[in-house]
C-alpha cells in the first residue's frame, strides 16, 4: 500500500515538474492565420498553476502585435507531446482541421473492420475511467477513431508491441485509450489507468486475461529502461502518445499539412527494444508529410459521429496511400458552377423567345400597303426602323 501510494506521489511529482522554454523555439509552422507549435512532454496547454509551465502562459513571447486575438484551437494534455495548433487572427471563428496520433502499444496488433473502431462509452461514477455503454439511444455516447499499423512486428524476450497511427480530431484523443482498450484489448505505454481498470470495476470480464500479459510486458519495459538508468533511480513510464501531425485549411482555402517528431522518450523505447530503423522510417515519413491521406466527405454524419465539437472541425479520413486532400469547398464551387450554367441556360431561351416575339415597330415596314389605314399613314411615311 505504502509503495504505491509512494509511485503515486512520483508520478504527480513528475506531471507537475515545472518546465522553463521558448515558445519560439517550439515554432514549426507559421503564417498570417495560424502557428503549430510542437508541444513537449509535461507541458500544459492551458495550464494556469504557476508550478506548470503551459502553453497558454507563454502566447506573449511570441512577439504579436495583438496577442489579444490569438487563440488556441485545441487542447493536448501535459501527458501527450506533439502539434498544437494556435490560431493568429480573430475573424476565424470555426476551424477545419484532423489530426494524426502516433502509438505505442502492448501486444501485437492486428488490424480489423478496415481499422475503425467504433464503441460507446460512459464514465464511471467520480472517475476517469471510461465503459462500454449499452444505451445506444444516446448518439452522443458513440466514439469512433480509425488506425493504421505501422508495425506490429517489435519483439523482445517474447514480449510483443506494436506502433499505430491512429486518426481522430485533438479534442476528441481522451478516447483513443478507452478505444483501444476495449475493441484492441490493448493500453498505451505508459497508461496507467486502463491497465490497472480492474481496481475499478466489480465484474471480471474477458479481457483481464490481456490485462495480466500487458503488465507483464510492463514490468519488463520498467526493468529494461531502470537498467540503462545511469542514476540508479527508478523511473515510470511516460505516455506513448504523440499528436504527430495536424491538418488545416488555411489562407484562400490551402490545405496545410505540419508534422512533428517523435519525442525523446519514445526514441529511447524503441531503441530499447531494438527498432532503430523504425525510428529512421517514421522521421523520414514526418519530413516528407506522412500525413496524405483523402478526406472522405461522404461518410461524415451527425448520425455516426455523437461528438459536436468533433463534426464542427473535421471530417473522417479515407486512409489510401499517395491521395490529395479533399478541399472543403470545391463541391461549393462546383455547385457554384452547375447553377451559373443553368441560369445561363434558363436566360439564354428567354432571350430567343425575346427576339423571337419582338415587338413589331409602327413605320415604314410595319403593315402591309394595302392594310394601311389614315391613322397609319403619318408614321407610314417616316425613317423609322
Amino acid at each position: 500500500m505504502l509503495k504505491n501510494l509512494f509511485k503515486l506521489n512520483t508520478l504527480r511529482r513528475i506531471s507537475s515538474t515545472k518546465y522553463s522554454f521558448n515558445i519560439n523555439e517550439l515554432i514549426i509552422y507559421n503564417d498570417d492565420d495560424y502557428i503549430v507549435v510542437n508541444k513537449n512532454y509535461g507541458v500544459s496547454t492551458f495550464g494556469k498553476s504557476e508550478k506548470k509551465e503551459s502553453i497558454k502562459k507563454n502566447l506573449h513571447n511570441l512577439n504579436l502585435e495583438n496577442i489579444e486575438n490569438v487563440n488556441i484551437v485545441y487542447k493536448l494534455h501535459n501527458t501527450i507531446s506533439g502539434c498544437i495548433l494556435i490560431c493568429k487572427n480573430k475573424f476565424l471563428k470555426t476551424h477545419n482541421y484532423e489530426n494524426m496520433f502516433i502509438t505505442l502499444v502492448y501486444g501485437k496488433i492486428e488490424k480489423k473492420n478496415n481499422g475503425e473502431i467504433k464503441l460507446h462509452l460512459k464514465y464511471l461514477p467520480n472517475s476517469n475511467i471510461m465503459i462500454p455503454s449499452n444505451n445506444y439511444e444516446h448518439i452522443n455516447d458513440l466514439k469512433m477513431l480509425k488506425y493504421d499499423i505501422i508495425s506490429n512486428t517489435i519483439s523482445y524476450n517474447a514480449h510483443d508491441f506494436t506502433i499505430l497511427k491512429i486518426y481522430i480530431n485533438a479534442n476528441n484523443c481522451k478516447y483513443i485509450k478507452p478505444l483501444l482498450f476495449y475493441s484492441l484489448y490493448t493500453c498505451i505505454v505508459g497508461d496507467n489507468e486502463y491497465i490497472n481498470i480492474h481496481k475499478k470495476l466489480k465484474k471480471e470480464f474477458f479481457f483481464f486475461q490481456h490485462i495480466r500479459n500487458i503488465k507483464n510486458s510492463k514490468k519488463f519495459l520498467l526493468k529494461k529502461l531502470n537498467d540503462k538508468n545511469e542514476n540508479k533511480e527508478n523511473q515510470e513510464l511516460k505516455l506513448h502518445l504523440h499528436c504527430s501531425n495536424v491538418t488545416f485549411q488555411s489562407t484562400c482555402n490551402k490545405i496545410i499539412s505540419v508534422s512533428s517528431p517523435l519525442p525523446v522518450h519514445i526514441k529511447e523505447t524503441l531503441k530499447l527494444l531494438g527498432s532503430t530503423n523504425l525510428i529512421e522510417k517514421l522521421d523520414k515519413k514526418d519530413q516528407n508529410d506522412i500525413f496524405t491521406n483523402k478526406l472522405d466527405k461522404k461518410k461524415i454524419s451527425k448520425n455516426i459521429l455523437g461528438d459536436e465539437i468533433f463534426l464542427q472541425n473535421s471530417r473522417e479520413f479515407n486512409q489510401e496511400k499517395n491521395e490529395n486532400f479533399y478541399d472543403a469547398l470545391e463541391d461549393e464551387d462546383n455547385l457554384q458552377k452547375e447553377n451559373d450554367e443553368l441560369l445561363n441556360e434558363i436566360y439564354k431561351d428567354k432571350d430567343k423567345k425575346k427576339k423571337e416575339k419582338q415587338k413589331i415597330k409602327r413605320g415604314v415596314l410595319a403593315k402591309d400597303f394595302n392594310k394601311l389605314t389614315s391613322s397609319d399613314a403619318p408614321i407610314f411615311f417616316t425613317d423609322v426602323k
